[in-house]
């Protein structure tokens, strides 16, 4: 069968009557679907049968079926014109080996060119700005690079059994997937230039199955199963158009295949092992792996905590309102954004009504007892929050919905003392303490937050939104 997924993961069309699909691309320009059926093997005539070509419209129709394949391994569409290139491992030759095709046919499904110089072509992919294509004859341990008459432009590469490729539209680049048989460790994934240059050379990979490129930055997704004999275990890695690793997720089984669209911010994964389609969100082009709140960050994206801006960032440098604030602990105690249940019909801050973005968020973390209005009417959204201030709403977060009263007999243990958190020397007699000492204590004692390396707590200073997710994670336990 094959279905047609909404970007939230609801099922909008799913047809059968293919004999094993096991490629698909979709046509972005009109959302036509190509599919590659590989057929199946006659147990009679020991013969490969029923391979085909189809391209479905939007809602499943089926606009035309080529035939004329005998294994077909790849598929991929050119919405600059609507054809698409086709990979098939083509007849068994002597010694087992394969007299593999590649094709390139036009939008009715005519053929327009065929060629025979593969072993076997296990990945096919198209530069959409020039209609070119990239071939990974796996047997033969070579990328081939096509032009649009099917003309070979470049062939080569220092590969071993290369499994998938990728091509950039951006630059003319393609991204290739390379692995050994009975080596499960020995896996790369190579970026090369439009005439076959190596641009980069990650190693780090066990089994690299499938290379998706995001065409809006150059950079690309790998699906890397840890080890052949362990089925059950693939990770998701992320690399910078230079090869360098962005984020590395698990929980896939083998024989993943992902894709990434050039609009949607999602990343998703054919999980064939588990029998699952999987949806990722892309990471921020600003949070590197080596950012010092990566794993905090990561961990709050993934319980649905915190979200990007539309650029694909994350801003870790921005300062946090007290809107904003309301949000990251409303997602953190309820479970994620679709947990947080809509706000009162009557809004309880004139300056936060009903239809504000984060009315629900103030009015829960309100209602939990975590967030107080400046007066009994104003909530003032958009005044940065401190260091002070974040430590109390992190505090009654974390006792919430009891809220202060919770915190009121509040003894620290083994308390800090900040030299600017001081226990008393405030209040008219001077015994009382700095007005956040106990909520801070509170975050120091859970780990939540440290002092400065003066020794200093630096109460005035303003938070920060990389800051905001290692406070949130960790008072969370993320």
């Amino acid at each position: 069968e094959v279905a047609h997924l909404s970007l939230d993961g609801v099922e909008l069309w799913r047809g059968g009557g293919f004999d094993h699909p096991v490629s698909v691309s979709v046509n972005p320009a009109d959302g036509s679907c190509w599919v590659g059926e590989r057929g199946h093997r006659n147990e009679i005539t020991d013969k490969q049968e029923n391979a085909a070509v189809t391209l479905l419209s939007p809602d499943g129709t089926q606009s035309w079926r080529n035939a004329g394949f005998v294994g077909v391994v790849s598929v991929s569409a050119n919405p600059a014109d609507g054809s698409g290139w086709v990979s098939d491992r083509g007849p068994q030759s002597g010694g087992g080996y394969f007299d593999g095709i590649v094709a390139r046919l036009g939008q009715d499904g005519t053929e327009l060119w065929r060629g025979g110089a593969f072993d076997f072509p296990r990945s096919v992919s198209v530069n959409r700005a020039d209609s070119s294509c990239w071939v990974a004859d796996w047997s033969a341990g070579q990328v081939v690079h096509l032009g649009q008459d099917g003309a070979e432009l470049w062939r080569g590469g220092d590969l071993m059994e290369p499994t998938c490729v990728a091509a950039d539209s951006n630059d003319g680049s393609c991204w290739v997937t390379d692995t050994k048989t009975n080596d499960p460790q020995a896996g790369r994934v190579l970026h090369l230039a439009a005439n076959g240059t190596e641009i980069s050379r990650n190693a780090v990979f066990d089994t690299p199955n499938c290379v998706a490129v995001d065409p809006s930055d150059g950079s690309c997704w790998v699906t890397d199963y840890l080890d052949p004999r362990d089925w059950d275990m693939a990770n998701l890695v992320h690399l910078t158009g230079g090869g360098d690793e962005l984020s590395r997720v698990g929980g896939l089984g083998e024989d993943a295949w992902v894709s990434c669209g050039a609009t949607e911010d999602a990343i998703w994964v054919a999980d064939a092992y588990n029998g699952q389609a999987v949806r990722f969100r892309k990471w921020f082009d600003d949070v590197p792996k080596s950012h010092w709140a990566f794993d905090a960050i990561l961990a709050c994206v993934e319980a649905d905590i915190v979200a990007g801006y539309d650029d694909d960032r994350y801003r870790p440098g921005v300062i946090v309102t007290r809107d904003q604030m309301a949000v990251y602990l409303a997602r953190a105690l309820t479970g994620g954004q679709d947990n947080v249940p809509p706000g009162p019909a009557m809004a309880t801050f004139e300056d936060v009504p009903a239809g504000y973005w984060a009315y629900d968020h103030v009015e829960y973390c309100h209602d939990q007892n975590v967030v107080q209005g400046y007066t009994a009417t104003t909530y003032e959204p958009t005044v940065q929050v401190k260091r002070d201030q974040m430590a109390v709403y992190v505090a009654r977060a974390m006792v919430a919905p009891t809220g202060e009263a919770a915190l009121v007999d509040y003894v620290p243990a083994d308390p800090r003392d900040f030299p600017d958190v001081p226990s008393t020397g405030y209040g008219d007699d001077g015994t009382e303490p700095f007005w956040a000492y106990k909520h801070i204590e509170y975050c120091v004692e859970h780990g939540v937050v440290q002092g400065y390396d003066d020794g200093y707590y630096h109460p005035e200073v303003a938070v920060t939104r990389d800051q905001m997710a290692v406070y949130v994670a960790r008072a969370f336990g993320l």
